[in-house]
């Protein structure tokens, strides 16, 4: 599950946006490399409609860029 928000903030950029991603695994950038890739989505860079193409080609290279590590935060695990 991958949920996107933006959320009011007191940054010098005057706003931020929130990504929560569930899973039961992750690989190695996972999320870095998602959340890159939407960032080149928002940009006007990918079209939205090709994360299905992308994600059927399993090839990654065709996603975008990694993102910086900065900001990013593990909130929560859960265990059965």
């Amino acid at each position: 599950r991958c949920a996107v928000s933006e959320q009011p903030s007191e940054t010098a950029e005057g706003r931020e946006i929130l990504i929560d991603v569930e899973a039961t695994a992750f690989l190695q950038n996972m999320a870095r490399i998602m959340v890159g890739t939407l960032v080149e989505i928002g940009r006007g860079k990918m079209q939205p409609e090709a994360i299905d193409a992308l994600f059927a080609s399993r090839d990654r290279t065709a996603a975008g860029m990694t993102a910086p590590p900065g900001g990013l935060y593990l909130v929560e695990v859960y265990y059965e």
